[in-house]
């Protein structure tokens, strides 16, 4: 018994695939398309044969890198990557996002004669994952109104926390996953202070050793309230670390800098600088420049020098305003 197909049976499973299949020549013009291929496009069989697969691609970025992998394959180069999410537009003008496989096509003597590739639309996916995301900001948010419900003379603390914290990190030149993760943690990193009692918060006077100590407490709360969540940031370890110092001399685990996350050290930086800034129930607002003082006074001390760097840079060389 063989379990070789014969070129009639290849035919009716490429037919009946539920992804699309396509194979290009060496000029990436389509040589053969399945029904499913056609489906995502949008044209029929007769309207794709013959087209050159690149003016699917959009934008000119995304068309330049599949044409980079697919003269990397013509010319036998073996690929790292074998998985690759691409946007193609349909017939109707719509963006699909497609994940390819490639593989190469070769004739009898082994010469490559073009690239014969797999894809399922993952369009529906992305909305999906679009739909959760805002929920989860969302979710955010409402955490963040909880605390300044709580403690509302500092009310908005944490969103402008989270605007030079983001500045900070743009200013570092991080990518943009990184920058959203900080962004939703800074959103949040006072949630723990639900657990504090509001006279604290709101104490019009400066606290004692005690109630300072109830407040440092704060940090372990928001990171036990996060922890569980499946962030795909380290917002449970921005909440846990953003009042520790890098000579160890902070709160709750005296970290060093090296035990404490980027994220921590940037958000630590941006939360000085803007409690300083603004009034508190038991002093009147500082101002920018002490705020600034302050944080080069303990570069390298208490703050991460690249972090303090970067936020007098977004001072100096921007028009950022906390408003």
């Amino acid at each position: 018994m063989t379990n070789n197909l014969t070129l009639g049976e290849a035919s009716n499973l490429i037919d009946i695939a539920g992804v699309m299949m396509v194979t290009l020549d060496r000029d990436a013009n389509i040589t053969m398309i399945n029904p499913r291929g056609c489906e995502v496009l949008g044209y029929s069989h007769a309207e794709s044969i013959n087209q050159n697969w690149f003016n699917f691609c959009i934008p000119e970025d995304n068309r330049k890198e599949v044409e980079k992998v697919f003269h990397q394959l013509m010319n036998g180069k073996v690929l790292d990557v074998k998985v690759y999410q691409n946007d193609v537009i349909n017939k109707a003008g719509e963006l699909r996002n497609i994940l390819f496989q490639n593989a190469v096509t070769t004739n009898s003597d082994g010469v490559i004669t073009g690239v014969l590739f797999s894809g399922e639309d993952v369009t529906h996916l992305n909305v999906y994952k679009e739909q959760l995301e805002k929920s989860l900001i969302g979710t955010i948010l409402v955490l963040s109104k909880a605390v300044e419900v709580r403690d509302p003379y500092t009310a908005g603390h944490e969103r402008r926390v989270a605007k030079l914290s983001c500045a900070i990190a743009e200013m570092m030149s991080l990518d943009e996953k990184t920058i959203e993760g900080i962004n939703v943690g800074a959103l949040i990193h006072d949630v723990g202070k639900i657990h504090i009692p509001s006279e604290l918060l709101a104490k019009p006077s400066v606290l004692s050793a005690i109630e300072f100590e109830l407040i440092k407490v704060h940090a372990v709360v928001g990171y036990e309230i996060l922890k569980d969540i499946d962030f795909p940031w380290p917002v449970a370890l921005i909440a846990y670390q953003h009042h520790e110092r890098i000579d160890g001399t902070g709160y709750p685990n005296g970290l060093t800098g090296d035990e404490m996350c980027l994220e921590a050290k940037i958000v630590a930086v941006a939360d000085v600088v803007e409690a300083m800034n603004s009034h508190r129930p038991y002093r009147a607002g500082l101002g920018i420049d002490a705020a600034l003082d302050e944080i080069k006074k303990y570069r390298g001390k208490y703050y991460a020098p690249e972090a303090v760097d970067a936020c007098l840079k977004v001072f100096s060389n921007t028009d950022f305003s906390f408003e």
